[in-house]
């Protein structure tokens, strides 16, 4: 009898030792592919005090700094009239948008605030059909119903008419 007991429980002790073998490598393979790094979409900027990391297209991202970022660039450049900069950098955003749009779901509602100046650049520069078509653009991204008034609405219904 205390042979049986012997045995059954060097035979627990074994399945119990190869269990905890077979976790230790899933967890190391795990912390591996967890650790991994797409280099050809990681930009490093070195400074004398620091080292930047960023991802560079990430949504959201354009060249490795999130959209928000801009905004500032885009009120000089139309400050000081440089506008196709400000449209170039406008475009770029609503790219970026339209993917931060698509990696976050359905319900992700695109900030009014790019379309709207770059449907007031496009304005300045009378060019109405790409002032409206901006302004669609972003009414069909957020399929905005009718019930309520924003003000990127009311600014193309007065192009609508104009047009």
């Amino acid at each position: 009898m205390i042979y049986l007991i012997s045995f059954l429980l060097i035979l627990v002790i074994i399945v119990a030792y190869i269990i905890g073998n077979n976790n230790d490598a899933k967890n190391s393979k795990q912390k591996i592919s967890d650790n991994r790094i797409d280099y050809e979409n990681v930009q490093i900027s070195e400074t004398k005090d620091s080292t930047k990391i960023t991802f560079k297209n990430k949504a959201g991202y354009i060249d490795g700094k999130h959209y928000t970022e801009y905004v500032d660039d885009i009120k000089e450049f139309k400050r000081q009239n440089k506008l196709q900069d400000a449209e170039n950098i406008l475009l770029k955003i609503i790219e970026a948008l339209k993917a931060e749009a698509k990696a976050e779901g359905p319900h992700w509602f695109l900030a009014p605030w790019y379309f709207e100046q770059l449907a007031i650049i496009y304005r300045k520069q009378k060019r109405i059909e790409k002032e409206r078509y901006i302004l669609e653009q972003y009414l069909n991204l957020n399929k905005i119903d009718e019930k309520g008034e924003t003000p990127l609405e009311v600014r193309y219904r007065k192009v609508a008419k104009s047009g």
